[in-house]
C-alpha cells in the first residue's frame, strides 16, 4: 500500500480507480469543514476522522492538507508487443522518486504511449513520486522490464539521449514509431 496526500491527488485517483475499499483519513478540522464531501465517489471509501495532531504522523509531507488516503499499489502493466506504440520512453536507473514522478508527468503531458522503466528505477508509487508526478501514474502506461528486451523487440527507430555529447535533439528528425 501507499499514501496519497491532499485532496487533488486523492480526487485524481478516485476519478481513475474509484474509492471502493480505500481508507481516507481526515483531520478533525478538515472533516468539520466538509472538505471530504467534495471528493468524487466518497461514499465508497472508509472514512476515519482523527485529531489534527495525529495527521503529521500519518502524512508523508510536512504541511499536510489534513486529507490522506491509503491505497493499494496497482499491479504494473505488462507488454509483449512494443510495435503497437508510436512513442516509447525508456528510463534506465533513475533512483530519485521525485525525478521519476517528474518524468512521468512530462510523459503524460507529451502523450508518450509507453514508459519503460528499468528494474533499477525508483518505485513509481512511492509517496514522493506520486507527489512529483501529480497523479500522472494514474494515467500513464508504464512497465518495468529489462530495457534491452524492449530495444531488441521494438522495430521502430531508437534514439539514445545523453547530456554528455552528440547531436542536439532539435536537429534530429523525430519520426514515429520511436523509442527514446
Amino acid at each position: 500500500k501507499t499514501v496519497l496526500d491532499g485532496k487533488k491527488l486523492i480526487s485524481d485517483y478516485a476519478g481513475h480507480f474509484g474509492l471502493v475499499g480505500i481508507d481516507i483519513i481526515l483531520a478533525k478540522s478538515v472533516f468539520e469543514k466538509g472538505v471530504h464531501q467534495t471528493l468524487p465517489n466518497i461514499k465508497d471509501a472508509t472514512i476515519s476522522v482523527v485529531p489534527d495532531r495525529l495527521i503529521p504522523k500519518i502524512s508523508t509531507v510536512e504541511q499536510s492538507q489534513g486529507v490522506v488516503a491509503i491505497i493499494p499499489i496497482p499491479p504494473m502493466e505488462t507488454c509483449s508487443n512494443f510495435d503497437e506504440y508510436q512513442l516509447i520512453l525508456g528510463v534506465d536507473g533513475v533512483q530519485d522518486p521525485g525525478n521519476i514522478g517528474a518524468i512521468l508527468r512530462i510523459c503524460a503531458a507529451f502523450d508518450v504511449d509507453l514508459v519503460v522503466l528499468s528494474k533499477e528505477c525508483s518505485e513509481i508509487w512511492s509517496p514522493k513520486s506520486l507527489r512529483a508526478g501529480m497523479g500522472a501514474q494514474f494515467h500513464q502506461k508504464c512497465i518495468s522490464v529489462d530495457i534491452n528486451l524492449v530495444l531488441k523487440n521494438f522495430n521502430g527507430r531508437k534514439l539514445g539521449l545523453s547530456s554528455k555529447r552528440g547531436e542536439s535533439i532539435t536537429k534530429v528528425q523525430l519520426e514515429s514509431p520511436l523509442m527514446l
